[in-house]
C-alpha cells in the first residue's frame, strides 16, 4: 500500500465506522487514532491495493499518524502552521477530543436517533471519532477562503496541485472522480467543480469551487439526518 493509494482511497483498507465496536452516538466518548485504525484493519480489506475504490476514513487517520511520525508534530499543529495561520482562517479549529467550540460563530447541531421522537442536540460533541479524517471545526466563510486559495494555486506548489488534481474513477456516477483528498464533479455544461463533503453527528458540509478559485461555494447543514442536497 502506498501513500497515494491511501490519499485517493484505492488502498482497500476498510472503513472503521463499519466495525461492530464503532458507536458514535456517545457524545462524550474519546477515541485515539490508534483505536480507530485498529477497528478498520480488523475488518477484511475491501480489495487489493490499487484494484478498486472505496472511501476509507481509516486511511486518513493513518495519514495523521504518519504526519506525526515524519514531522514530530501533531497533524493539528502542521495544519495550523501550514494552512490556518498563513490563510488567517480565524474560525477554523482542530479540537482533538475537546467538545468545546472556540469563539461564538457556530451553529447548533442535531441528530435524530432511531426511535427518538425529538432530535438530540449534539452541538458540543467530542469529535475524536473523526481524528485526522474529520475532527475540524470551521465556517462557510473560512471554507470558501480555503478553497479560493487552494484552487487558485496560492497554497500548494504547481506540481503539488497537479498531483492533487490527478483523479481516479470512483465507480459511482454521482461521486465523479477522486484526486488526492478532493472530488471532481462535472456540471452539465462540462465545468469541473473541485471539492469535498463531510459529516459527523449533527453536521454535514459540502464545499468546493472552480479551478482558479474564482467561484467557491460552501453549504453547511445542522442535522446529520437531513436529506442531503446535491452540493453543486
Amino acid at each position: 500500500i502506498t501513500i497515494r493509494h491511501i490519499l485517493n482511497h484505492t488502498s482497500g483498507i476498510a472503513e472503521y465506522s463499519r466495525s461492530k465496536d464503532a458507536d458514535f452516538t456517545d457524545t462524550k466518548k474519546s477515541y485515539t487514532a490508534e483505536e480507530l485504525v485498529k477497528m478498520g484493519v480488523s475488518l477484511p480489506p475491501d480489495f487489493a491495493p490499487g484494484k478498486g475504490w472505496s472511501y476509507s476514513n481509516t486511511g486518513y487517520v493513518l495519514l495523521g499518524i504518519l504526519i506525526e511520525k515524519v514531522t514530530r508534530n501533531s497533524y493539528a499543529e502542521e495544519i495550523e502552521n501550514r494552512i490556518i495561520e498563513p490563510l488567517e482562517l480565524s474560525n477554523t479549529f482542530l479540537p482533538g477530543n475537546s467538545s468545546v467550540i472556540p469563539g461564538t460563530k457556530h451553529a447548533r447541531g442535531y441528530i435524530q436517533l432511531d426511535g427518538a421522537s425529538e432530535p438530540k442536540d449534539v452541538t458540543y460533541y467530542n469529535p475524536s471519532m473523526g481524528s485526522s479524517a474529520g475532527d475540524m471545526i470551521s465556517t462557510a466563510d473560512d471554507l470558501n477562503k480555503f478553497f479560493s486559495y487552494l484552487l487558485g494555486g496560492k497554497l500548494l506548489k504547481e506540481q503539488q496541485l497537479k498531483q492533487m488534481l490527478t483523479t481516479v474513477p470512483t465507480g459511482e456516477a454521482a461521486l465523479g472522480r477522486y484526486g488526492l483528498g478532493i472530488y471532481e464533479t462535472k456540471l452539465p455544461n462540462g465545468v469541473s467543480i473541485w471539492g469535498h463533503g463531510g459529516s459527523i453527528p449533527g453536521f454535514v458540509t459540502f464545499a468546493g469551487g472552480t479551478l482558479g478559485g474564482k467561484h467557491t461555494l460552501a453549504v453547511n447543514l445542522n442535522s446529520l439526518n437531513a436529506e442531503s442536497p446535491d452540493p453543486f
